[in-house]
């Protein structure tokens, strides 16, 4: 089970909670939901808490790709935080640690 939260942090910045497992059998439409709404109420930038995710396999990695293009598309910036080391290191293996940008947590991510 994947649990999905969203918030505004402070104007024009959203913030992704997720806990769980982020796979292929987790993914839903409620993320994609989640992520839209941010958009829609005008933050531009959204940071993805990876904290509580223990599970996250190439499914997951593509949403992950498709929510960056989405988020450029409307000149707004993706951020990551608090990824264990486990999380990051399938975004190091991908090479895909070059194209998002990691942050320790999510209070480092608002600051940048």
């Amino acid at each position: 089970m994947l649990e999905i939260s969203a918030q505004t942090a402070k104007p024009g910045v959203g913030v992704v909670t997720l806990l769980g497992r982020f796979t292929i059998n987790t993914i839903g439409d409620r993320l994609d939901a989640s992520i839209r709404q941010l958009l829609d109420q005008g933050c531009k930038t959204i940071v993805i808490d990876l904290a509580g995710v223990t599970h996250l396999d190439s499914t997951g990695i593509g949403k992950f790709i498709q929510y960056l293009n989405l988020i450029m598309g409307v000149g707004g910036r993706l951020s990551m935080a608090g990824a264990q080391p486990t999380i990051r290191e399938s975004f190091r293996v991908t090479r895909l640690d070059t194209v998002f940008r990691f942050y320790d947590s999510v209070e480092k991510a608002l600051e940048a």
